[in-house]
């Protein structure tokens, strides 16, 4: 039913995977990879025309989610016959039926990814009015498949690609932000920020206030509603991309206020992960910092204390061999035995929640231990003395303490030389 479809998310969609539809999705994914796109794409070229043509619009919707599967394992082949694929399919960008049209931007979006970026290099000027048309469609799940090709195409895109496109892009993003559909905010959220984290600086200051009132509205209409979460998150996202892509100037008010609903949320929290709201906030706090430079240091009290508690947490590390008596296992661990040479067979373990949450909380201070500098130096003996070598974290762990000393070392030095 064509009102259900419409009404209806992808990922709905893909639960009922016994379909004979998402059977054959796979079977031409699964087949084109075994078999190679050498061997693969003549014969599946030559079915193509009679469903292109076809009066019937799953014929059309057929050949475009068909072609949408291929991308991968046939990449070396498409990638010296882009233009005639793309030809074949951006008429279909307009096509009557609204579930081609949706097929048809599911695989530009597709070929954003498998085929970057060599795809956004060569065919931004076709492909990217293309998307701005899937925008203004009528139906709500075809504007949020187009907001979702636009942000693959952003991702795999470099500024000069992008740059004499952000006027077009951002005119047809503004509607789309403006509707009461959390399915097309979420996505077109989204394609804002990579615009923003993709195009220079310049390109986007412009803009800043048409869009900076609108991602606070969604911020404050989101904090606490359910099933909200996810939009907030990315509204807070996107909200740190453009200040960082704006500069200080611009961004210092709105980041004051982010911090505080970033803070208001994290402090008291058991756990900095595990949450998607909460990830969001985490991947905000090293770009608000970059973006404040030194005006960041009065946040690190309310900051620095939830990051090192989640530095110190203990990831129940474990190396042993393979023949030692298995310990009792704990919830959350889990092992894996691999082969070291010289060593023989060991038995690796972790507490996978525990380590991500250390992880992300190593990456986060390395990173605003490279902005701020000096500035956080007097953090640094609460920070290293939290760092395992020995711990998956290591390599996280290492650079950020090899950055610490070479910069300690930069600024003694620098003060060597005033004085002498």
């Amino acid at each position: 039913d064509d009102q259900d479809w419409l009404n209806q998310s992808a990922i709905d969609e893909m639960q009922d995977c016994d379909d004979l539809y998402f059977t054959g999705l796979s079977s031409a994914n699964a087949l084109s990879a075994a078999i190679g796109g050498k061997a693969f794409l003549p014969p599946f070229c030559a079915a193509l025309p009679q469903l292109t043509a076809s009066a019937d619009w799953r014929q059309r919707h057929a050949a475009m989610m068909g072609i949408s599967q291929i991308g991968e394992s046939c990449a070396k082949q498409l990638k010296s016959e882009l233009g005639g694929v793309l030809q074949m399919v951006l008429p279909f960008m307009t096509d009557p039926h609204p579930r081609v049209v949706w097929a048809a931007l599911q695989l530009v979006g597709v070929y954003c990814e498998d085929l970057a970026p060599e795809f956004q290099s060569t065919h931004h000027a076709t492909v990217l009015p293309a998307i701005i048309i899937g925008t203004q469609s009528p139906h709500i799940r075809v504007k949020a498949q187009a907001a979702a090709a636009l942000v693959n195409f952003c991702s795999g895109c470099e500024q000069d690609k992008i740059d004499p496109y952000v006027d077009g892009l951002l005119a047809a993003l503004v509607p789309l932000l403006q509707l009461d559909s959390h399915l097309v905010q979420e996505d077109a959220v989204t394609a804002l920020a990579q615009i923003a984290n993709h195009c220079s600086q310049g390109a986007f200051s412009k803009y800043y206030d048409a869009f900076m009132p609108g991602l606070r509205a969604i911020v404050e209409r989101s904090s606490g509603v359910k099933d909200a979460a996810e939009l907030q998150g990315k509204a807070l996202e996107c909200m740190s991309l453009i200040g960082k892509a704006t500069g200080k100037e611009r961004f210092s008010v709105d980041a004051c206020q982010l911090m505080q609903v970033i803070l208001r949320t994290l402090t008291g929290r058991e756990s900095l992960t595990g949450d998607a709201l909460c990830e969001y906030m985490l991947k905000a706090i090293p770009r608000i910092c970059e973006s404040l430079g030194p005006d960041f240091v009065p946040y690190l009290p309310q900051v620095m204390p939830l990051l090192l508690r989640s530095l110190g947490i203990d990831t129940k590390y474990g190396l042993v061999d393979v023949d030692d008596a298995a310990p009792e296992q704990e919830a959350g661990v889990i092992s894996h035995t691999v082969g070291i040479r010289g060593q023989g067979q060991k038995r690796v373990s972790v507490h996978i929640e525990a380590l991500s949450e250390k992880m992300v909380a190593a990456e986060i201070v390395t990173n605003m231990c490279m902005s701020l500098e000096d500035k956080f130096f007097a953090w640094l003996p609460q920070t290293l003395s939290l760092i395992h070598i020995s711990e998956p974290t290591r390599l996280l762990s290492i650079s950020y303490a090899v950055f610490c000393l070479k910069k300690k070392k930069s600024i003694r030095m620098k003060k060597k030389k005033t004085w002498d």
